[in-house]
């Protein structure tokens, strides 16, 4: 079903690509766990009493949840869909133990490999409401022709009727609207029409296409038009990862929710909401706001809350009109959302409201839980802590959200490909702060990390793991800086219980003590699983290990097999790309990499040979690392157009700037003769192989530079031989190295748990990934269109014995990296010389190891 189903991520892409050039805090009050009301508890009583956590099943067959909704006899509705594009709806009277099955979703309703149900509605008061998508009238392959939107309303039978839905010139039962390379929309242009772009992901396609990212440096253009009630349009919102530009923004919905009178408020892909009547799709008025691109909302009386990036708007449902901004639940929620952008589809957003079962209350969640909060009021309640249970998973996407009136909370969510659904109910008889602690550090946020921490602490809701971030980049903290006061702490009794050294001397602090022997641990996981000795045998002294790897990265080159031949270090590859210059003058070798860019791509592969035995560095082979380094940038150092859009798929959230995957596109256009970077993660894998087959001359091998056969250390765990729960930081790290924990990836490295990083490969070999594609075409016509497969038995047989064959760690001491970042940008671009640089690094380096 996902393979089918994604079939319509694909098309979506396809369109998004020919016409997309980019696409507790303040005012927060801990809840004591007394379900939201005011008791009157005494301390000892509020000691007790926490929302506990559980999975729902869901009714069979049932991979997609597309709407929840409780009902007016306090029942619960689910409308969902499984297999073969089939779905319906399911209620339960017991908080989800059984399922009975109210209909199924109508024919009209039921989509193919060309037709997408996008959005459904449920109502309190019985039947529910849909939006279909259909694309059979379009030419995927030049992203010309008709895409119909269609409106439909069900009752409990489940016959559908269709909703004469009127949105611009539109008319009539749906949208047909019309899909072409158009020009911008000129200044007094009367806009609407046929004529319009129909962009369409449902909010689980968007999902499963991971957050694709339209990069790009062009501008918007134009505005967004029509009458509408509230503020004046304007640019398109907000927070969003990529513009739309040389079009009209459609007028169509993507998502409607059904309001406490029973009529429909739908999200439109222009960013306005609209409120229809559901009895004749009459359009009863339009809200939009010119600061906000709507992507969720809820119902509070005749309040209707809008979410956007830049936070929560309230508007009167009758009139339409703006009311007073609630500025102490926006700064609790405060504007950093990382979903908060464009949305694509049905209702997947950063943050889910709801009105509560009294007046005046709004409910919110978001990744540090859900809130109650009083309109207008001075503090936001948590009632339940997002950082104990599954709220916190950064692989989380939020769907849906539903309050119920016995004071049960349940949430809809997105993950692996699925959808998932769990219970939260007030548990009075247990501690409302779990009883365990323990406490780990890391110097920069860590997606492994707390996809780790949010699994763990919900198999062991016993016990709370606080993470610290020693760099949040808010404060003007530096690497120095944040080590020092790490130091202290350690120093104090105040340090961590488990670390995670990416970016630390992992050599200063065990000859310091300050860490634990792992061994035994480490045979225990090993004896279950077993390991990659290849990426732990390095961490080994004496029979001990202090400190040891969960993930590990791959440096890579992509290149015309031919010039893979000749390169086996940093000198080669400096002359083969050289050669490749000479031969082909007019085009980039790697494109027109910033410094700080390219030293990321070639520092992994040659620090660990700049070190000497007591920590200092050799001023040898730092310069002649700089000396290449100026060699490579100086042949592509004259900044260059490509003749395409830069599309880059940002999967699971990754955004590494050394990735190898991050300039396929341009490799794959010609315009770049070689691709270096780290291979991260399978994806990662699967970009690489898909341009290889699509180039055919074209291969990839692992890059060395100054050393050879280098792998790069990832989330490199340690506990503290000062832990005041070593305990539980030796079951946290115990978890974080087993296969469960390493089968979820946020993109931060390969598993070195053998038996995790054996199943990444096989679950689907050679099978197509749903929804994971790039499609656009040069202005020369050149197809670039890629599909990404899992890699066959073959392909993964291959890297894998590329990267069971890696024994070198690379040096990931920050303060190193940070001397020599500082040193290149003047370096490369001439204003300073080599041995300069070299000095100004030799100098940082030797000042810190001397503190």
């Amino acid at each position: 079903m996902i393979l089918k189903r994604m079939a319509g991520v694909v098309m979506a892409a396809m369109l998004l690509t020919t016409f997309l050039t980019g696409c507790s805090s303040n005012g927060t009050e801990q809840s004591d766990g007394s379900n939201g009301t005011d008791n009157g508890n005494t301390k000892e009583a509020a000691a007790m009493g926490r929302y506990l956590e559980e999975d729902v099943v869901l009714p069979e067959g049932i991979t997609d949840i597309q709407a929840l909704c409780e009902m007016e006899d306090g029942s619960l509705r689910l409308a969902g869909m499984g297999e073969n594009y089939t779905g319906g709806v399911w209620e339960t009277k017991d908080q989800g133990k059984k399922w009975d099955k109210v209909f199924d979703y109508p024919e009209e309703l039921k989509g193919n490999e060309m037709k997408y149900l996008t959005s459904v509605a449920l109502s309190p008061k019985g039947g529910a409401a849909a939006i279909t998508t259909d694309y059979s009238k379009v030419d995927m392959q030049s992203g010309q022709g008709a895409v119909e939107t269609g409106y439909w309303t069900m009752d409990d039978s489940g016959k559908a009727v269709p909703l004469p839905v009127a949105l611009g010139n539109s008319s009539g039962g749906g949208q047909s609207t019309n899909i072409s390379n158009q020009e911008p929309v000129s200044e007094g242009q009367e806009e609407g029409g046929a004529d319009k772009l129909d962009i369409q992901m449902s909010s689980r396609e968007m999902e499963e296409a991971d957050n694709t990212e339209v990069q790009t440096g062009a501008e918007s253009a134009g505005q967004s038009a029509g009458e509408s009630v509230g503020e004046s349009a304007g640019e398109s919102a907000g927070q969003s990862t990529g513009q739309i530009s040389q079009m009209e923004i459609p007028q169509y919905l993507n998502s409607w929710k059904y309001a406490p009178d029973n009529n429909l408020v739908g999200m439109g892909m222009d960013g306005k909401i609209h409120i229809i009547d559901p009895a004749n799709g009459a359009v009863l008025r339009s809200i939009e706001n010119s600061d906000a691109y709507f992507t969720n909302t809820g119902f509070v009386g005749n309040t209707l809350a809008a979410y956007a990036g830049s936070g929560v708007y309230y508007y009167d449902m009758t009139t339409g009109s703006a009311l007073e901004k609630d500025e102490v639940l926006n700064e609790q929620l405060g504007t950093n959302n990382e979903n908060g952008g464009i949305s694509f589809g049905g209702g997947n957003s950063a943050v889910l409201l709801q009105g509560g079962k009294e007046d005046n209350i709004l409910y919110y969640c978001n990744k540090d839980g859900i809130f109650r909060h009083v309109l207008g009021g001075n503090v936001s309640e948590q009632l339940i802590d997002g950082s104990l249970n599954s709220m916190a998973d950064p692989s989380v996407t939020f769907s849906n959200l539903s309050a119920m009136k016995d004071g049960v909370f349940f949430l809809a969510y997105w993950k692996d490909m699925s959808s998932h659904l769990v219970r939260y109910t007030y548990s009075e008889d247990t501690p409302s702060v779990p009883e365990k602690e323990v406490k780990i550090y890391s110097l920069n946020e860590n997606a492994e990390v707390r996809q780790a921490i949010a699994l763990y602490q919900k198999q062991n809701p016993d016990t709370r793991v606080n993470y610290e971030v020693g760099l949040t980049g808010d404060d003007g903290v530096t690497v120095s800086d944040a080590i020092r006061t790490l130091n202290t702490n350690i120093m104090a009794g105040k340090g961590p219980d488990l670390f995670v050294l990416d970016g630390m001397s992992i050599e200063s602090y065990q000859n310091k003590g300050l860490l634990a022997d792992m061994s035994e641990i480490i045979k225990k996981v090993s004896g279950q699983d077993g390991f990659l000795e290849n990426i732990t045998k390095p961490y080994e002294k004496d029979g001990k290990i202090y400190a040891i790897p969960t993930r590990f990265m791959v440096p890579g080159i992509q290149s015309d097999k031919k010039n893979l031949d000749g390169i086996k270090d940093l000198k080669t590859l400096a002359d083969t790309l050289e050669g490749l210059k000479q031969e082909n003058a007019d085009k980039d070798i790697l494109g027109s990499k910033q410094p700080e860019d390219l030293v990321k791509r070639l520092y992994d592969t040659s620090a660990s040979e700049w070190i000497k035995e007591d920590g200092t560095l050799k001023e040898d082979a730092l310069k002649e690392f700089f000396t290449q380094l100026k060699k490579i940038y100086d042949l592509d150092k004259k900044e260059q157009t490509d003749s395409y859009n830069s599309i880059t798929m940002n999967i699971s959230g990754l955004s590494h700037m050394s990735g190898i995957a991050d300039d396929s596109m341009s490799y794959l256009a010609g315009t770049t003769m070689a691709n270096i970077g780290n291979i991260n993660s399978i994806n990662d894998l699967m970009q690489v192989v898909a341009v290889n087959e699509k180039l055919k001359d074209s291969g990839y091998k692992t890059l060395d530079g100054q050393a050879s056969k280098v792998f790069v250390p990832g989330t490199m765990i340690g506990i503290s031989s000062k832990a005041a729960n070593k305990e539980s930081a030796e079951k946290l790290a115990s978890y974080m190295l087993s296969k469960d924990a390493q089968t979820v990836s946020q993109g931060g490295g390969f598993p070195v748990n053998k038996a995790a990083f054996d199943q990444i490969f096989t679950a689907e070999a050679g099978n197509s990934v749903p929804g994971i594609a790039i499609s656009t075409v040069s202005e020369n016509g050149v197809d670039l269109s890629l599909e990404l497969k899992w890699p066959t038995e073959q392909q993964a047989a291959e890297f894998k014995a590329l990267a069971e064959g890696l024994t070198t760690p690379a040096n990931t001491d920050s303060i190193i990296r940070e001397a020599v970042n500082s040193a290149t940008d003047s370096c490369l671009n001439g204003t300073t010389s080599i041995d300069e640089a070299v000095k100004a690094v030799m100098q940082k380096v030797n000042l810190y190891l001397s503190e």
